[in-house]
């Protein structure tokens, strides 16, 4: 008897553990649904990527912040394209997905992606700012120390450095 209430336990806390890793999985999705689009003005000082990043938002005051995380995301996964073109840190395309419970901590609230964005760089042209049914699309051009965050990730073991592809096993 002793042992049916032991694996009772036992596949309820392997139940409830699912359960919550799908929640959070799903809740991290949901922060950069939002259609976006990247674009580069210009490459800066050590690497430095000057991007516009247009975002679609119900809540004009929410660009900004939108923008910084699609901006981030962007550059790990997707690149961008524009006045010069920027190759994406990540060449895994599975990478999100497997390390999903880094990436759900690095794009929390204030989280760890914030680092990698000058703050003072971050602008909206009144020009970039167009009212579409019910939403907004904003470009909000702001500054990424792309070395600085692609280096982050080598050191977290979420990428690997072009060392590791030449490393004898």
């Amino acid at each position: 008897m002793l042992v049916n209430g032991k694996l009772k336990v036992i596949a309820l806390t392997v139940t409830f553990n699912l359960i919550f890793i799908s929640f959070i999985s799903q809740k991290y999705n949901d922060k950069y649904v939002n259609n976006s689009e990247i674009e580069c003005v210009a490459v800066g000082n050590q690497d430095t990527k000057l991007i516009k990043v247009w975002v679609l938002v119900k809540n004009p005051n929410k660009a900004v912040d939108q923008a910084k995380l699609n901006a981030i995301h962007g550059m790990i996964f997707n690149g961008a394209s524009g006045k010069c073109n920027i190759k994406p840190i990540s060449i895994n395309p599975n990478a999100e997905q497997e390390k999903r419970l880094f990436f759900n901590k690095f794009f929390s609230k204030n989280g760890e992606y914030l680092r990698f964005i000058n703050n003072s760089s971050v602008k909206i042209n009144p020009n970039d700012r167009l009212k579409i049914i019910g939403s907004y699309k904003i470009g909000v051009q702001l500054s990424v120390n792309y070395t600085l965050l692609s280096n982050y990730l080598i050191k977290n073991k979420i990428i690997k450095s072009y060392n590791d592809f030449f490393k004898k096993t």
